[in-house]
């Protein structure tokens, strides 16, 4: 039964080890002869924070949440194949159009959470909507023969 509490506590957290060759060690002791006694906790943690931030900085650009097109596109097509990222990606498209809840009522509720679930685990932002400005109602009538010339 404690079992599944620890279990249920460990969710969501990662195991990372470092390994700390001789070399290592004689450099930050600068030392050639390094006895166990001599290794404090102290510089074998901020080792290992260090190689953890190495760590973080490679996958650094995976953390980020993606916010511009060009870069949601990008990183679709890193994970997923040439037709299911385009697929995701139009489905990106009409959500930031459109809006989830007009997306909602027109796509096919499995391919809406299969999409979805696509972008939120890859950190893709879905949450503001593109303001477009309906230009149907709004075209403006040029024609140059019915002006005055300018001088």
């Amino acid at each position: 039964m404690i079992y599944l509490v620890i279990l249920k506590l460990l969710v969501g957290f990662i195991r990372f080890e470092c390994e700390i060759k001789k070399k290592m060690l004689e450099v930050i002791y600068k030392s050639k002869h390094i006895k166990v006694i001599d290794v404090k906790y102290e510089v074998l943690k901020d080792v290992w924070g260090e190689e953890f931030m190495k760590l973080l900085k490679f996958v650094k650009n995976d953390l980020d949440i993606v916010k511009n097109r060009v870069d949601v596109f990008e990183r679709l097509s890193k994970y997923y194949s040439n037709s299911k990222a385009i697929n995701i990606y139009n489905f990106y498209l009409m959500c930031k159009t459109d809006g989830l809840d007009n997306v909602k009522k027109r796509v096919c509720k499995s391919v809406y959470y299969d999409r979805l679930k696509c972008l939120k685990e890859l950190n893709i932002d879905i949450s503001q909507k593109y303001d477009l400005v309906e230009y149907d109602n709004n075209i403006i009538d040029f024609n140059p023969f019915t002006f005055e010339e300018v001088v």
